[in-house]
Protein backbone atom coordinates (compact mmCIF):
# COMPACT_ATOMS: atom_id res chain seq x y z
CA UNK A 1 0.00 0.00 0.00
CA UNK A 2 3.05 2.35 -0.16
CA UNK A 3 2.35 2.44 -3.15
CA UNK A 4 -0.51 4.46 -3.66
CA UNK A 5 1.76 7.55 -2.59
CA UNK A 6 3.47 8.01 -5.88
CA UNK A 7 0.33 7.00 -7.23
CA UNK A 8 -1.14 9.89 -5.91
CA UNK A 9 1.89 12.21 -6.81
CA UNK A 10 2.31 10.89 -10.53
CA UNK A 11 -1.49 10.27 -11.10
CA UNK A 12 -2.16 13.96 -10.08
CA UNK A 13 0.42 14.98 -12.56
CA UNK A 14 -1.87 13.26 -15.10
CA UNK A 15 -4.73 14.76 -14.59
CA UNK A 16 -3.84 18.52 -14.38
CA UNK A 17 -1.87 17.75 -17.69
CA UNK A 18 -4.61 16.16 -19.45
CA UNK A 19 -3.41 12.70 -19.95
CA UNK A 20 -5.96 11.23 -17.24
CA UNK A 21 -9.16 12.26 -16.18
CA UNK A 22 -11.02 12.23 -13.09
CA UNK A 23 -12.59 8.60 -13.52
CA UNK A 24 -9.72 7.02 -15.16
CA UNK A 25 -8.02 8.11 -12.42
CA UNK A 26 -10.36 6.99 -10.31
CA UNK A 27 -10.42 3.80 -11.52
CA UNK A 28 -6.57 3.18 -11.49
CA UNK A 29 -6.58 3.62 -7.64
CA UNK A 30 -9.57 1.37 -7.31
CA UNK A 31 -7.52 -1.74 -8.76
CA UNK A 32 -4.80 -1.18 -7.68
CA UNK A 33 -6.06 -1.14 -3.73
CA UNK A 34 -8.11 -4.27 -4.94
CA UNK A 35 -4.66 -5.27 -6.40
CA UNK A 36 -2.99 -4.71 -3.20
CA UNK A 37 -5.52 -6.19 -1.02
CA UNK A 38 -5.38 -9.72 -2.65
CA UNK A 39 -1.48 -9.62 -2.26
CA UNK A 40 -1.70 -9.23 1.32
CA UNK A 41 -3.73 -12.05 1.46
CA UNK A 42 -0.94 -14.23 -0.09
CA UNK A 43 1.60 -13.23 2.56
CA UNK A 44 -0.82 -13.96 4.81
CA UNK A 45 -0.91 -17.60 3.04
CA UNK A 46 2.79 -18.15 2.99
CA UNK A 47 2.43 -17.13 6.87
CA UNK A 48 0.21 -19.79 7.24
CA UNK A 49 2.00 -22.45 5.51
CA UNK A 50 5.36 -21.95 7.95
CA UNK A 51 3.37 -22.00 10.85
CA UNK A 52 1.52 -25.05 9.57
CA UNK A 53 5.33 -26.50 9.09
CA UNK A 54 6.73 -25.34 12.12
CA UNK A 55 3.93 -27.89 13.85
CA UNK A 56 4.17 -29.87 11.92
CA UNK A 57 7.87 -30.90 13.11
CA UNK A 58 6.43 -30.30 16.80
CA UNK A 59 3.37 -32.87 16.55
CA UNK A 60 5.13 -35.62 13.80
CA UNK A 61 7.26 -37.65 16.33
CA UNK A 62 3.84 -37.90 18.33
CA UNK A 63 1.95 -39.15 15.25
CA UNK A 64 3.47 -43.01 15.07
CA UNK A 65 1.28 -43.84 18.01
CA UNK A 66 -1.29 -43.77 16.29
CA UNK A 67 -1.59 -46.67 13.74
CA UNK A 68 -4.98 -46.10 11.99
CA UNK A 69 -7.87 -43.60 11.67
CA UNK A 70 -9.73 -43.95 14.69
CA UNK A 71 -7.36 -45.52 16.71
CA UNK A 72 -7.25 -42.28 19.29
CA UNK A 73 -11.44 -42.70 19.77
CA UNK A 74 -10.67 -46.20 20.40
CA UNK A 75 -8.31 -44.92 23.59
CA UNK A 76 -10.55 -42.56 24.51
CA UNK A 77 -11.34 -43.39 28.44
CA UNK A 78 -8.15 -42.01 29.14
CA UNK A 79 -8.46 -38.92 31.07
CA UNK A 80 -6.42 -36.09 32.14
CA UNK A 81 -4.12 -34.85 34.98
CA UNK A 82 -2.37 -31.56 35.23
CA UNK A 83 0.29 -31.30 38.09
CA UNK A 84 1.94 -28.07 39.40
CA UNK A 85 1.05 -26.35 35.97
CA UNK A 86 3.45 -22.76 36.26
CA UNK A 87 3.75 -20.27 33.78
CA UNK A 88 4.91 -16.40 33.75
CA UNK A 89 5.94 -14.22 30.42
CA UNK A 90 9.61 -13.36 30.77
CA UNK A 91 10.41 -10.81 32.97
CA UNK A 92 6.86 -10.93 34.50
CA UNK A 93 5.17 -12.15 37.89
CA UNK A 94 3.53 -15.97 37.01
CA UNK A 95 0.64 -15.59 35.53
CA UNK A 96 -0.45 -18.46 37.42
CA UNK A 97 1.12 -21.01 39.90
CA UNK A 98 1.26 -24.63 40.99
CA UNK A 99 -2.43 -25.19 38.95
CA UNK A 100 -3.45 -29.18 39.93
CA UNK A 101 -6.35 -30.95 38.80
CA UNK A 102 -7.46 -34.19 37.06
CA UNK A 103 -10.65 -35.12 34.81
CA UNK A 104 -12.15 -38.27 34.66
CA UNK A 105 -12.81 -39.72 31.06
CA UNK A 106 -16.85 -38.75 30.76
CA UNK A 107 -16.37 -35.58 32.87
CA UNK A 108 -16.11 -31.74 32.01
CA UNK A 109 -13.80 -29.54 34.52
CA UNK A 110 -14.59 -26.31 33.95
CA UNK A 111 -12.22 -23.43 33.93
CA UNK A 112 -13.12 -19.76 34.30
CA UNK A 113 -11.84 -16.74 36.78
CA UNK A 114 -11.75 -12.31 36.36
CA UNK A 115 -10.92 -10.89 32.97
CA UNK A 116 -7.13 -11.63 32.46
CA UNK A 117 -7.13 -13.96 34.82
CA UNK A 118 -4.90 -16.47 32.45
CA UNK A 119 -7.81 -18.77 31.93
CA UNK A 120 -6.96 -18.93 27.42
CA UNK A 121 -3.31 -19.48 28.51
CA UNK A 122 -3.94 -22.09 30.57
CA UNK A 123 -5.48 -24.11 28.34
CA UNK A 124 -2.69 -23.06 26.03
CA UNK A 125 -0.32 -24.35 28.53
CA UNK A 126 -2.63 -27.79 28.70
CA UNK A 127 -2.20 -27.87 25.04
CA UNK A 128 1.32 -27.60 24.82
CA UNK A 129 1.24 -24.64 22.95
CA UNK A 130 3.75 -22.39 25.14
CA UNK A 131 6.43 -23.78 27.64
CA UNK A 132 5.18 -23.87 30.95
CA UNK A 133 6.32 -25.69 34.08
CA UNK A 134 4.38 -28.75 35.38
CA UNK A 135 3.18 -31.90 33.58
CA UNK A 136 0.09 -32.30 31.72
CA UNK A 137 -0.68 -36.41 30.98
CA UNK A 138 -3.21 -38.12 29.64
CA UNK A 139 -3.36 -41.38 31.96
CA UNK A 140 -3.31 -43.23 28.33
CA UNK A 141 -2.32 -42.75 24.75
CA UNK A 142 -4.40 -40.24 22.97
CA UNK A 143 -4.26 -36.90 21.36
CA UNK A 144 -5.99 -33.55 22.29
CA UNK A 145 -8.93 -31.61 20.18
CA UNK A 146 -8.98 -28.15 20.73
CA UNK A 147 -11.17 -25.09 20.04
CA UNK A 148 -9.97 -21.53 20.60
CA UNK A 149 -11.37 -18.42 20.28
CA UNK A 150 -11.44 -17.97 16.73
CA UNK A 151 -12.70 -20.86 14.57
CA UNK A 152 -10.17 -21.24 11.98
CA UNK A 153 -12.80 -22.00 8.87
CA UNK A 154 -11.79 -23.17 5.44
CA UNK A 155 -12.93 -21.09 2.29
CA UNK A 156 -14.86 -24.66 1.87
CA UNK A 157 -18.56 -26.06 2.31
CA UNK A 158 -19.90 -27.04 6.00
CA UNK A 159 -19.53 -30.54 5.50
CA UNK A 160 -15.71 -30.03 4.32
CA UNK A 161 -15.47 -27.79 7.00
CA UNK A 162 -16.71 -30.66 9.54
CA UNK A 163 -15.13 -33.75 7.80
CA UNK A 164 -12.18 -32.17 6.48
CA UNK A 165 -12.03 -34.63 3.54
CA UNK A 166 -13.61 -37.86 5.56
CA UNK A 167 -16.32 -39.41 3.63
CA UNK A 168 -18.88 -39.62 6.74
CA UNK A 169 -22.47 -38.06 7.85
CA UNK A 170 -21.75 -35.23 9.21
CA UNK A 171 -25.70 -34.73 10.66
CA UNK A 172 -24.80 -36.15 14.16
CA UNK A 173 -22.44 -33.18 14.93
CA UNK A 174 -24.67 -30.69 13.49
CA UNK A 175 -27.53 -31.55 15.63
CA UNK A 176 -24.53 -31.75 19.08
CA UNK A 177 -23.33 -27.98 17.50
CA UNK A 178 -27.39 -26.83 17.42
CA UNK A 179 -26.40 -25.85 13.62
CA UNK A 180 -28.71 -28.37 12.27
CA UNK A 181 -31.67 -25.93 11.45
CA UNK A 182 -29.61 -23.19 10.48
CA UNK A 183 -27.72 -25.50 7.78
CA UNK A 184 -31.57 -26.83 6.42
CA UNK A 185 -32.34 -22.99 5.82
CA UNK A 186 -29.13 -22.03 3.58
CA UNK A 187 -29.46 -22.56 0.05
CA UNK A 188 -27.28 -25.52 -0.56
CA UNK A 189 -27.46 -26.96 2.87
CA UNK A 190 -24.20 -28.26 4.00
CA UNK A 191 -23.03 -27.77 0.61
CA UNK A 192 -22.74 -24.27 0.95
CA UNK A 193 -19.51 -22.37 1.22
CA UNK A 194 -18.92 -20.15 4.16
CA UNK A 195 -16.70 -17.84 2.19
CA UNK A 196 -12.87 -16.98 3.72
CA UNK A 197 -12.48 -16.94 7.38
CA UNK A 198 -16.86 -17.41 7.12
CA UNK A 199 -17.44 -14.17 6.25
CA UNK A 200 -20.86 -15.31 5.27
CA UNK A 201 -21.77 -16.92 8.73
CA UNK A 202 -22.93 -15.20 11.53
CA UNK A 203 -20.48 -15.09 14.73
CA UNK A 204 -22.84 -17.82 16.35
CA UNK A 205 -22.80 -19.85 13.45
CA UNK A 206 -18.87 -19.55 12.68
CA UNK A 207 -18.34 -20.38 16.47
CA UNK A 208 -21.31 -23.94 15.94
CA UNK A 209 -19.46 -24.90 13.15
CA UNK A 210 -15.82 -25.39 14.97
CA UNK A 211 -17.47 -26.94 17.87
CA UNK A 212 -19.27 -28.87 15.06
CA UNK A 213 -15.75 -30.14 13.67
CA UNK A 214 -14.64 -30.81 17.20
CA UNK A 215 -16.88 -33.54 18.09
CA UNK A 216 -16.78 -34.51 14.94
CA UNK A 217 -13.12 -35.72 15.30
CA UNK A 218 -13.34 -37.67 18.74
CA UNK A 219 -10.47 -37.43 21.02
CA UNK A 220 -9.44 -38.47 24.15
CA UNK A 221 -9.00 -35.05 25.84
CA UNK A 222 -10.78 -32.06 24.59
CA UNK A 223 -10.10 -28.28 25.14
CA UNK A 224 -13.09 -25.89 24.37
CA UNK A 225 -12.14 -21.81 25.47
CA UNK A 226 -15.54 -20.20 25.32
CA UNK A 227 -17.54 -22.61 23.04
CA UNK A 228 -20.40 -20.76 23.69
CA UNK A 229 -19.93 -17.11 24.27
CA UNK A 230 -21.36 -15.75 20.55
CA UNK A 231 -24.70 -18.27 21.70
CA UNK A 232 -27.82 -16.61 23.26
CA UNK A 233 -28.75 -18.08 26.89
CA UNK A 234 -31.18 -21.03 25.44
CA UNK A 235 -29.16 -22.19 22.45
CA UNK A 236 -26.30 -22.22 25.01
CA UNK A 237 -27.93 -24.59 27.70
CA UNK A 238 -28.40 -26.94 24.72
CA UNK A 239 -25.28 -26.85 23.19
CA UNK A 240 -24.28 -27.54 26.83
CA UNK A 241 -26.59 -30.21 27.52
CA UNK A 242 -25.55 -31.97 23.99
CA UNK A 243 -21.50 -31.49 25.36
CA UNK A 244 -22.42 -33.06 28.68
CA UNK A 245 -24.06 -36.10 26.92
CA UNK A 246 -21.54 -36.66 24.22
CA UNK A 247 -18.39 -36.05 26.31
CA UNK A 248 -19.78 -39.61 28.78
CA UNK A 249 -20.87 -41.48 25.68
CA UNK A 250 -17.22 -41.37 23.88
CA UNK A 251 -15.34 -41.04 27.58
CA UNK A 252 -13.80 -37.90 26.62
CA UNK A 253 -11.99 -36.09 28.96
CA UNK A 254 -13.14 -31.95 28.48
CA UNK A 255 -11.43 -28.85 29.85
CA UNK A 256 -14.39 -26.16 29.20
CA UNK A 257 -12.85 -22.88 29.41
CA UNK A 258 -15.59 -19.83 30.29
CA UNK A 259 -16.29 -16.97 31.59
CA UNK A 260 -20.24 -17.70 31.43
CA UNK A 261 -21.34 -19.22 34.43
CA UNK A 262 -24.94 -20.19 33.46
CA UNK A 263 -24.09 -23.76 33.47
CA UNK A 264 -21.16 -24.24 36.16
CA UNK A 265 -23.56 -26.15 38.64
CA UNK A 266 -23.81 -28.49 36.15
CA UNK A 267 -20.05 -29.21 35.67
CA UNK A 268 -17.87 -32.13 37.74
CA UNK A 269 -15.72 -29.91 38.94
CA UNK A 270 -13.79 -26.08 38.96
CA UNK A 271 -11.24 -24.74 38.44
CA UNK A 272 -11.22 -20.86 39.48
CA UNK A 273 -8.21 -18.68 38.87
CA UNK A 274 -7.41 -16.10 41.09
CA UNK A 275 -5.07 -14.12 42.61
CA UNK A 276 -2.17 -16.33 40.57
CA UNK A 277 -3.46 -19.29 42.21
CA UNK A 278 -6.44 -21.99 41.78
CA UNK A 279 -9.03 -22.89 43.84
CA UNK A 280 -10.19 -26.55 42.39
CA UNK A 281 -13.96 -28.35 43.48
CA UNK A 282 -17.82 -28.82 42.87
CA UNK A 283 -20.02 -26.01 41.93
CA UNK A 284 -21.29 -25.72 46.10
CA UNK A 285 -17.68 -26.41 47.52
CA UNK A 286 -16.49 -23.23 45.62
CA UNK A 287 -19.41 -21.25 46.76
CA UNK A 288 -18.63 -21.79 50.06
CA UNK A 289 -14.92 -21.60 49.69
CA UNK A 290 -14.06 -19.06 47.12
CA UNK A 291 -15.10 -16.03 47.24
CA UNK A 292 -13.37 -14.97 44.10
CA UNK A 293 -15.96 -17.92 42.34
CA UNK A 294 -18.52 -16.74 44.29
CA UNK A 295 -18.64 -12.96 43.42
CA UNK A 296 -18.41 -13.62 39.54
CA UNK A 297 -21.24 -16.58 39.92
CA UNK A 298 -23.43 -13.86 41.86
CA UNK A 299 -22.54 -11.19 39.76
CA UNK A 300 -23.64 -13.08 36.66
CA UNK A 301 -27.16 -14.21 37.91
CA UNK A 302 -27.64 -10.64 39.18
CA UNK A 303 -27.04 -9.49 35.48
CA UNK A 304 -28.75 -12.28 34.54
CA UNK A 305 -32.37 -11.39 35.97
CA UNK A 306 -31.78 -7.73 35.49
CA UNK A 307 -31.57 -8.71 31.64
CA UNK A 308 -34.69 -10.52 31.69
CA UNK A 309 -36.64 -8.07 33.47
Amino acid sequence: MVGIFPIFIFGAQNVVSGIWDIAAFTMYVSIFCRLAQKSSHAAKLFNAVQRAQVSWKRIEPYMGTIEEPGAAAAQAATGLAVSHLTFGWPGAEPLFEDVSFTVAPGEIVGVTGAVACGKTTLGRAILGEIPAEGSVVPSGPGIFSALGHDSELLDASIRDNIALGEEADIGEALALACLEDDVEGFPDRADTLVGEAGERLSGGQRQRLGLARTLYHVRPAVVLDDPFSALDARTEQEAFAHLAAWTKEHGAAVVLISHRLSFFPELDQIVCLHDRKASVGTHTELMESCPAYRELFLLQGKEGSQCAE
